[in-house]
């Protein structure tokens, strides 16, 4: 069995597989904006959008459900 290579974050992700923000989107069917969203702490996913998320990334759900703590 072939054994997936981890990443850190969907930065790491995107970054180390040369995979664009519209690649990804299109292969999950969301739209490009909401990686980018994502990705700049704008929006957090819902639980089931990161497990989808960490699933096709191979990344840890938890650093996609980071909690903003600004009041």
């Amino acid at each position: 069995m072939m054994h997936r290579r981890s990443y850190a974050n969907l930065a790491q992700y995107l970054e180390k597989t040369g995979t664009s923000n519209a690649a990804l989107a299109r292969r999950l069917k969301i739209n490009p904006s909401y990686i980018s969203l994502i990705l700049t702490g704008r929006r957090v996913p819902s639980l089931r959008m990161a497990a989808r998320i960490a699933d096709a990334c191979n990344i840890p759900i938890d650093s996609l459900l980071r909690l903003k703590l600004t009041a």
